[in-house]
């Protein structure tokens, strides 16, 4: 089965460059205009983008379905034939009910653009290469395989010495930390210390001490950069040592720009941008933007038990390339906190109500 999308002036051309690559056996899976060009809108132009799939043995089995199958597959042919230099017969557009559902869902659940694209084309070879009309438990493996081959490998946290958390305010940063800690010293019997540069808020650096002191481990509260080196060298013999740092307006470039002499530059390090799960897709990125200079290693994906649909979250991961560390799905210290794996992102998509 091959693959291969086009773009051209018209759906005419396009169709024409589909049967010269492909031949006239093959099947169009998906066609949409959209705009190209242009200066704030205007004087954009409108362009054809054709997907279109070739089955090398089409004699045999599998294309008589396409032929055949007229009311179970709604084949049709494209909307704008008189433009056509191919005939209504030479080629059909093709939008099984089974993967139509599925794109539904996923769209229903906030996948991004990009990802439910890529995830439809996989659809598409699964349904066109099988030898019989796929059951839904094929499709549905189908899909999950397509998420996961999209979401990057997840890392752990909690490996370097210094373990800093940074972005957005009100994304559970304090918090999250404070589980990181927890785990760290209750569960894998570590010795581990904080630092805080969060002093903006009034009562951040109370509620940081506060897990201090329940688990029983210092805090240093830094006002400049200088302090948090001081505290990192004052930490320097600690397991881990957990930094946080001020939530303020992403937005605010200077604020942003400030952070990069908080975080240092230490080889024994490790960065988590944290992100909460309830956040549009379109803010996620602008964020992710503001911060890329950071460079974080991971995202720390929080508040999935204050939204519906994981979809932003799982794409933001995907289209930034960045691996996912740490889920969070509570506010309690030290539960609901998860570490991050394929299989367990994939069901938060498919199925929010899933909790483990």
């Amino acid at each position: 089965m091959r693959v291969k999308k086009y773009t051209a002036p018209s759906m005419g051309e396009a169709m024409a460059r589909v049967k010269q690559d492909l031949g006239i056996h093959a099947v169009i899976l998906h066609s949409r205009k959209r705009k190209t060009g242009g200066i704030f809108g205007l004087l954009a132009k409108t362009i054809v983008e054709v997907t279109a799939a070739h089955d090398p043995d089409p004699g045999v089995g599998k294309p008589q379905k396409t032929v055949n199958q007229v009311n179970r597959l709604k084949m049709e042919a494209p909307a704008n034939a008189p433009d056509e230099s191919i005939s209504a017969g030479e080629m059909k557009i093709s939008s099984p009910d089974a993967i139509g559902s599925w794109l539904q869902r996923l769209q229903k659940a906030g996948l991004g653009e990009a990802e439910t694209e890529k995830i439809k084309d996989k659809l598409f070879r699964v349904w066109y290469s099988a030898d019989a009309e796929p059951g839904a438990k094929a499709l549905e493996s189908a899909v999950k395989e397509a998420v996961s081959e999209l979401i990057p490998t997840p890392v752990p946290a909690v490996e370097a010495r210094f373990v800093q958390v940074f972005g957005p305010t009100g994304v559970g940063k304090t918090t999250t930390l404070a589980k990181l800690a927890a785990k760290t010293v209750l569960q894998d019997k570590k010795r581990a210390a904080f630092i805080t540069a969060d002093t903006y808020r009034i009562a951040a650096v109370e509620q940081l001490k506060t897990y201090a002191e329940l688990l029983e481990i210092p805090v240093g509260v830094a006002y400049s950069a200088e302090d948090i080196q001081r505290f990192r060298n004052q930490f320097s013999d600690y397991d881990h040592v957990f930094i946080d740092t001020a939530g303020r307006n992403y937005r605010n470039t200077h604020y942003v720009n400030q952070l990069q002499d908080i975080l240092g530059d230490d080889s024994d390090s490790e960065r988590h941008l944290v992100l909460s799960a309830t956040s549009k897709l379109e803010d996620m990125e602008a964020v992710v933007s503001q911060f890329a200079h950071a460079q974080p290693d991971s995202l720390i994906l929080t508040k999935f038990d204050e939204t519906v649909t994981a979809g932003a979250a799982i794409s933001i991961a995907c289209s930034a390339g960045i691996p996912v560390s740490v889920m969070t799905t509570g506010q309690n210290v030290p539960d609901d906190l998860l570490s991050a794996d394929r299989d367990r992102l994939t069901d938060r998509l498919l199925d929010w109500r899933n909790e483990t």
